[in-house]
């Protein structure tokens, strides 16, 4: 049965189906052009508006064979396909203001933390600066009372040579490479800071005694005279570093920072390049 037939089948049987109303009226009106056969375009144009009553009419459906039919078959007016076009524009434009609103908020979120890096970390090296370095070790202090902990103060040696015969260019150079020096050596979870000038601080988290510390701090110290570079023509550098511990030496930055800070003096008057304890 061609699509002409289904047509004309499908609008015979629902008006004949009709007893009144406006379909009855349409049917009295077209019966004879309906009877006898019309075009197909003409037709479309009547089952138009014979679908827009079935869709709210669903007995229509039930009675009649044909209209399962012709429910696949496509009836589009101008109309249809403006109102189609809206649905796909509208639902474009909805996934592309979503998109915009989650770029939005990935940048905001992505800016915030560059921010926040920024604002934590030392410009030259990377590591965090003064004030993070003694937030961060506070944080541990108070949260694992119970932990030992160890507080290194690493001072250089003779690092004002160093800026007054290569320059201070030669001497950020340097501060930066021992910044990776010290970022290759520790954990990643120890809190490693650059507190000032040449002065750097290391807190090494959650260890088991002292010895630890003191072996680390001695592998350190001979890496460090073992480091070369470049721009220094082969001079090597040399570090001196006290230690302190929690929460044996103190339970917070400044008395740490205070005991390590003595331990360090003490390394510096035994001739520099070494490692000393509170």
């Amino acid at each position: 049965m061609n699509t002409g037939e289904v047509l004309r089948r499908t609008v015979f049987n629902l008006l004949d189906a009709s007893k009144g109303g406006k379909l009855q009226k349409l049917k009295e009106v077209n019966k004879r052009e309906i009877v006898e056969g019309v075009t197909e375009e003409y037709m479309e144009r009547r089952l138009k508006t014979l679908l827009d009553y079935v869709k709210k009419n669903s007995s229509f459906y039930r009675k009649h064979p044909e209209w399962k039919e012709l429910k696949d078959f496509p009836v589009m007016t101008k109309g249809d396909f403006i109102e189609h076009y809206e649905i796909i524009f509208m639902a474009v434009f909805v996934i592309l203001v979503i998109l915009l609103v989650l770029y939005i908020v990935h940048e905001n979120y992505r800016r915030d933390q560059e921010l926040m890096k920024y604002a934590q970390t030392d410009a030259l090296t990377g590591l965090y600066n003064k004030e993070t370095t003694k937030l961060r070790t506070d944080e541990i202090l108070s949260t694992d009372k119970d932990m030992i902990h160890a507080f290194l103060i690493l001072d250089m040696d003779c690092f004002k040579q160093i800026n007054d015969g290569y320059g201070h260019a030669v001497g950020d150079i340097v501060l930066q490479k021992f910044g990776q020096l010290l970022r290759d050596i520790f954990r990643e979870d120890d809190i490693v800071g650059r507190i000032g000038g040449d002065e750097f601080v290391v807190v090494m988290k959650n260890i088991k005694m002292k010895e630890m510390a003191i072996a680390k701090a001695e592998e350190l110290l001979t890496k460090t005279q073992q480091y070369e570079i470049k721009e220094l023509n082969g001079s090597a550098i040399s570090i001196s570093i006290g230690i302190a511990m929690a929460p044996e030496d103190g339970d917070c930055y400044m008395d740490l920072y205070k005991r390590a800070d003595q331990a360090l003096y003490q390394a510096k008057r035994s001739g520099k390049a070494r490692v000393c304890g509170y």
